[in-house]
């Protein structure tokens, strides 16, 4: 097929035995989703030597290539007012993709706009894509996120809801 795909490599040397956990989860929980504002995962698996079975120290990712932009990217700010038609296309299915994990009970814990890309669809519609859920599978009270979006809730240790992912969006 005429198909693009994503590549993740990650180098384990840094990672702690619950990370690499965490990895594994997110592969299986984007992998089980299947919803159209969300990357799809398709294969996770140890990275081999060449012509031999060792194992390297390396998992790989492969997932849905997304060919956009991120939020910031696709949206310079301030809006003009050409763009604020978009802008609430996105908004929309930003908020239903959210409603959508949250009913599954599905926190992401790093909402951000690097994390919400922007691609035009086959239609050439807009259409957003969430990426990166590995906050999403660590332990609950685990303080987690980008710094400038992390609710004041996590931050003090709080027990968190859904709730968290709406106060990152803003």
């Amino acid at each position: 097929s005429n198909r693009n795909y994503a590549l993740k490599i990650v180098d384990l040397k840094n990672l702690t035995d619950e990370e690499i956990s965490a990895l594994k989860i997110e592969f299986r929980l984007l992998n089980k989703i299947n919803h159209p504002n969300i990357v799809q995962a398709y294969e996770f698996d140890k990275v081999y030597e060449c012509d031999r079975e060792e194992f390297i120290g390396s998992y790989f990712f492969i997932s849905e290539f997304i060919d956009g932009k991120n939020l910031l990217e696709f949206f310079k700010s301030p809006l003009n007012l050409n763009e604020i038609d978009e802008f609430l296309l996105v908004l929309n299915q930003i908020c239903t993709t959210l409603y959508y994990i949250h009913q599954l009970g599905i926190i992401h814990f790093d909402i951000r706009p690097e994390n919400i890309l922007i691609e035009h669809n086959n239609s050439n519609q807009l259409n957003i894509k969430f990426i990166d859920f590995g906050f999403s599978t660590l332990k609950a009270k685990q303080i987690r996120g980008t710094p400038l979006y992390i609710s004041p809730e996590l931050i003090s240790g709080k027990e968190v809801d859904f709730r968290t992912d709406l106060y990152s969006l803003g």
